[in-house]
C-alpha cells in the first residue's frame, strides 16, 4: 500500500514539476524544449485518454466524463492508488482492473513523459 501511494504522489508531483519547467523554458525563452517537453506530456495523457475509453467504454456518459477528467488533470496516479489501496472501481463490465489499468497507466507515463522529460531536462541543464 505505501509503494502505491508514494508512486502516486511521486508521479504527481513530476506532472507539476514538468509544468514549472516549462513556465521556466518559456521565460528564458528557450521554446523549442519547452514545445518537445509539452509534446511528452500530451502523448502521456493521449495514451491514458485511449485506456480510460477501452476501459470504461460500456459505461455511460458520466462515468467516461468523470475519469476523462482525472486524466486531463493529471489526477490519475491518485485516482488509480485509491482504488487500488481500497480494492474498488472494477466490476464485471470493466474490460480490465484497476490493478492492470494502473500498470497500464504508468506504463505510458514511463514510456512517453518521465524517461524522455527526464533526458530532455538534463539535456537542457547540461547544455545550458
Amino acid at each position: 500500500m505505501f509503494r502505491v501511494c508514494a508512486g502516486a504522489v511521486i508521479s504527481t508531483v513530476d506532472v507539476m514539476s514538468d509544468i514549472f519547467i516549462i513556465r521556466r523554458y518559456f521565460v528564458q525563452d528557450i521554446t523549442d524544449k519547452a514545445y518537445y517537453l509539452l509534446a511528452l506530456i500530451s502523448s502521456n495523457i493521449f495514451l491514458q485518454l485511449c485506456i480510460v475509453g477501452v476501459k470504461y467504454f460500456r459505461k455511460g456518459a458520466c462515468v467516461i466524463t468523470k475519469e476523462v477528467l482525472y486524466t486531463l488533470s493529471n489526477f490519475r496516479p491518485i485516482v488509480d492508488a485509491y482504488r487500488i489501496t481500497t480494492n474498488t472501481g472494477g466490476d464485471e463490465t470493466n474490460s480490465f482492473s484497476s490493478l492492470q489499468e494502473m500498470v497500464m497507466n504508468k506504463g505510458c507515463e514511463l514510456a512517453t513523459e518521465s524517461i524522455c522529460g527526464c533526458i530532455l531536462q538534463c539535456y537542457g541543464e547540461l547544455n545550458a
